[in-house]
């Protein structure tokens, strides 16, 4: 069960760091820590900097990859698709 705490708590702290450029210690800590000090530990370990007002800052990363490297009209489809065999199944 830890390790899936784990995995869960490192998913969303990626999607945090990739989403937006900083994010309030309080918010951080509902992260399902044990304590302040566990958040506090947890920040260092993922290389977060907490700055005079309390908030995290992350490194804006800038994309390079452009929009037609991802083929999302093909993904809506297999979506869609796999919907419909699902709602056959059902």
């Amino acid at each position: 069960m830890d390790t899936l705490l784990e995995t869960v708590r490192g998913e969303i702290a990626a999607c945090i760091e990739k989403g937006i450029p900083e994010y309030p210690f309080a918010e951080a800590a509902r992260l399902n820590l044990s304590s302040q000090q566990a958040m506090l530990q947890y920040g260092q370990k993922r290389n977060w900097s907490l700055d005079s007002d309390n908030r995290y800052q992350f490194a804006v990363q800038e994309n390079t990859s452009s929009g037609a490297d991802f083929p999302s009209s093909e993904l809506a489809q297999q979506a869609v698709e796999y919907a419909r065999h699902l709602e056959m199944i059902v």
